[in-house]
């Protein structure tokens, strides 16, 4: 892989990382403001599933960026 290919594809992991994040942000403080238990319930399980892709997403950079993976675990 060449570099420009490498810093292109680790610019679109983390600006999805970064709309994973974000979404979970988002999802959690409306479990705060729903009434209605169920829907709170299924807002929750999003949030999870986001937090779920955001670590695949990050594992992915770690692969790609081994600097990265060494700050991360350092």
């Amino acid at each position: 892989m060449r570099l420009t290919d490498l810093h292109h594809d680790l610019d679109l992991l983390r600006g999805d990382v970064a709309a994973e994040l974000e979404a979970v942000t988002r999802l959690e403080s409306q479990t705060s403001t729903l009434h209605d238990e169920e829907a709170r319930e299924e807002v929750r399980r999003i949030a999870d599933e986001k937090k779920a892709h955001a670590a695949a997403l990050l594992r992915q950079i770690e692969r790609l960026d081994p600097k990265f993976s060494e700050r991360l675990r350092g």
